[in-house]
């Protein structure tokens, strides 16, 4: 789903996809649940086959911190 509003809040959707993780992504995912992080996250470069996502080394799983266009 698109951010929503001002602030880039997290949008919700009844779309559900599993996810094959390995290499730098599976490493980011484990850091990021390893840290107690508990927020919605970015997926940069997930490339899609169906309804699995696969990330690895050309992907990046990152925290949700959209920027604002009044940042830029």
């Amino acid at each position: 789903a698109p951010p929503v509003g001002d602030t880039g809040d997290v949008g919700r959707s009844e779309n559900k996809f599993g996810a094959l993780l390995r290499d730098q992504a599976l490493s980011q995912m484990r850091e990021l649940v390893d840290s107690g992080y508990q927020g919605p996250v970015y997926l940069g470069s997930a490339k899609a086959d169906g309804k699995v996502m696969h990330l690895g080394d050309w992907s990046e799983i990152l925290p949700w911190s959209p920027l604002n266009k009044s940042l830029i």
